[in-house]
């Protein structure tokens, strides 16, 4: 019915002007000139229409929008996401069609050769306004369409009814007084009986309202246990669809590189989980995966999947997972939250489905929450990790919390920024390169036929995030002053460019420290701290940044063997808005040449090592802040 629909429009759309034109010429006089004021302020709806469409969502969405979209705002307010701007708009364009019919009775009031009726101005101007807005959402992308499904609802069912109005065969039937009264009453009782439906028929963004009539929903919580039905595991995968189907190429292209895609096809995750099943079984890399490998954590497949310590290749966080969350009450940690398992477009094939999404993509966009998913909350609920006893550990201990920090800003607004173009002016979508500390995820990556292309714009794009146009993750303010013979140099380290304590965890795995080198005036070196040994290990007086994670012997701990982990030592790490001191005494004569740097590794050495065996290099040495400073 609604590919009927279309066809009908798009022949509307064509055929409408050409009627319009032979209509006029054929009941023309003239006095027709007169009429150009009408046909002039009958475009004004059309543009009030584009301006609502075109600038509504960019509005809601972008503090950076551009002009239009600012005018937009202007006019109409921030959108709600129901199609609140367009159905404004709409109303003002019904304000000036009514305008325009009332211009157009006065013209014919005083020249009876004027062919223009009031009724032919209304019908012309809400079959025009409804047919811009039905092409408007038909050929474009985005949520700008759904603003124009909005309006074009309402503007077809009046257009329905101007144009009733304006044949002469009811005005015949009923009369001069009693047609405009029948008019005036069926316009009101169409719109009476639609009204109602207007928000359930639009609204097009995730609605929690509608989980207990027809959603399952399944809630992931650790401590607490999971509950609701399992949905199947292949109704939660299939990400690469959301590209092939012809809809979010780029998006799904920037997600295939990220560390979302692998969070569980990466060796490292890979060599601890085979290990966690070696020495308690399958069922309790439950914890991992519910961050790591959701789609199973879902489906309740875990325990089979990992049986032998290797899962089968699966599609980590895929686009799914993170666009069927929402909140729940419980503790924002350990991949605790609640889903809903989409309900699939009818269709037999995935072809199929997708044509029946794309023709109509509302019910998609209730079955994904996309706005929902940007909130700090919900990242927060996999990026903080609480280790205590119901996954094994000796002790509570929160390993890594990037989510509680005062005042911190939404997560996308670094991780996932607005740089997307959707190809309307100044529109964006959010950058799926999901770019963090993930600069050597290409090394450790596993999968047939990784997409290579994708794997190194998230580097570039991590790496751009971490050397902070070349000033590093962390300012640096170097002083120094003589004590004898001695250089006293003072370091102070403060996170002024990142939304949580920087480094993240995990302590026992990523290494952060800071080295320092003092040249003499020819340049030669004279004295260093942090350097890194012939076996790949950082000098040991060097300062550090993290943590020293124990095991319940006390001792560090090795492997990652997060289940065993009974304290924690040495924690340092630098909040927003603070700083860090470290203090160096140099002995070497003056002046001398400073230069301080922080570096960042993946994992260790020893952790390396033991996943790809004792001749690995180790993982690259990435430098993330820098200064200089000079001796007087």
């Amino acid at each position: 019915m609604l590919q009927v629909h279309i066809a009908v429009g798009l022949l509307l759309a064509v055929a409408a002007p050409l009627a319009l034109a032979f209509h006029l010429k054929q009941t023309s006089s003239p006095a027709g000139g007169s009429i150009k004021p009408v046909v002039l302020l009958l475009f004004v709806p059309v543009v009030l229409a584009q301006l609502a469409i075109v600038g509504g969502v960019q509005g809601r969405e972008d503090a950076d929008a551009g002009p239009i979209a600012r005018l937009s705002v202007w006019l109409w307010g921030a959108d709600g996401g129901d199609g609140g701007s367009i159905a404004e708009a709409s109303l003002a364009a019904m304000v000036l069609v009514a305008a325009a019919a009332l211009l157009s009775n006065r013209i014919r009031a005083r020249d009876p050769s004027v062919p223009v009726r009031w009724t032919g101005a209304l019908a012309t101007g809400v079959v025009f306004a409804a047919l811009t807005t039905g092409l408007f959402g038909f050929l474009q992308r985005g949520d700008f369409r759904f603003d124009a499904y909005a309006g074009h609802s309402l503007l077809g069912l009046l257009a329905i009814v101007a144009s009733a109005a304006h044949f002469k065969a009811p005005r015949r039937v009923l009369g001069p007084k009693l047609g405009p009264v029948v008019f005036g009453a069926t316009v009101a009782v169409v719109v009476g009986l639609w009204a109602p439906s207007y928000r359930a028929e639009h609204r097009h963004g995730f609605d929690p309202d509608l989980i207990p009539e027809r959603w399952a929903v399944r809630t992931l919580d650790h401590a607490r246990g999971d509950d609701g039905p399992a949905p199947a595991e292949a109704s939660l995968a299939g990400s690469a669809s959301c590209g092939a189907a012809g809809c979010h190429e780029a998006l799904t292209h920037q997600w295939s590189g990220s560390a979302h895609r692998y969070a569980a096809d990466n060796d490292l995750y890979r060599a601890v989980t085979k290990q966690l099943v070696t020495e308690r079984g399958s069922a309790e890399v439950r914890f991992c995966a519910a961050c790591h490998d959701p789609v199973r954590a879902l489906a309740g497949t875990v325990e089979t999947a990992y049986a032998d310590g290797d899962p089968p290749p699966g599609d980590g966080v895929s686009c799914v997972v993170c666009h069927a969350v929402f909140d729940h009450p419980g503790d924002v940690e350990n991949g605790n939250a609640a889903y809903r398992a989409p309900i699939p477009y009818p269709g037999a094939s995935e072809e199929a489905r997708a044509r029946q999404t794309k023709l109509d993509p509302r019910f998609h966009r209730q079955n994904f929450a996309a706005r929902v998913t940007t909130s700090r909350r919900l990242c927060g609920s996999c990026h903080r990790v609480h280790l205590g006893p119901s996954m094994g550990a000796a002790v509570e201990a929160v390993v890594q919390n990037p989510f509680d920090a005062a005042d911190a800003p939404e997560c996308e607004a670094c991780h996932m920024p607005t740089t997307t173009p959707l190809g309307l002016g100044s529109t964006r979508l959010y950058d799926h390169h999901l770019a963090g500390g993930n600069l050597d995820l290409a090394a450790y990556a596993t999968d047939e036929a990784p997409d290579a292309d994708a794997l190194a714009e998230v580097w570039s794009r991590a790496d751009e995030l971490l050397s902070g146009d070349g000033a590093g993750v962390l300012e640096l303010e170097i002083g120094g002053r003589r004590d004898g013979g001695a250089l006293l140099l003072t370091v102070t380290s403060s996170n002024r460019r990142v939304g949580h304590a920087f480094p993240l965890g995990p302590f026992d795995l990523r290494e952060v420290w800071q080295s320092v080198v003092a040249r003499d005036a020819g340049g030669a070196i004279v004295w260093e701290r942090g350097a890194v040994d012939a076996t790949g290990v950082p000098d040991p007086k060097a300062p550090r940044l993290g943590a020293t994670e124990l095991d319940r012997a006390g001792d560090p701990l090795a492997r990652h063997r997060i289940w065993d982990v009974g304290g924690m030592r040495d924690k340092r790490l630098v909040e927003p808005g603070e700083a860090v001191v470290d203090e160096h005494r140099i002995e070497a004569a003056g002046p001398l040449q400073i230069e301080v740097t922080w570096h960042l590794r993946r994992t260790n050495v020893a952790f390396t090592r033991w996943v790809y065996g004792p001749d690995h290099p180790g993982f690259p040495i990435h430098d993330v802040a820098r200064g200089s400073w000079q001796e007087p």
